[in-house]
């Protein structure tokens, strides 16, 4: 079994998060806006820094996953 001293290490920071989403980078105004009309991914707030969980960022990334267009009979 492999330990870790860093429990931080399967979070990412909202600095990060803004500058790595798809189609970004994003502000962090953007990032806050997500958060507060509940589109974005979950978030921890520790203090006044604000983490993503990795693992709550792939599944939101995930949720946004758009089937192929359905196509027309001519």
């Amino acid at each position: 079994m492999t330990t870790t001293n860093n429990p931080f290490e399967d979070y990412t920071t909202k600095q990060e998060f803004c500058r790595l989403v798809p189609g970004g980078p994003i502000s962090e105004r953007t990032a806050d806006r997500w958060h507060a009309l509940r589109i974005g991914p979950p978030r921890v707030k520790c203090g006044r820094r604000i983490l993503y969980p990795n693992q709550g960022i792939r599944q939101w990334l995930e949720s946004k996953t758009q089937g192929p267009l359905r196509e027309t009979s001519s």
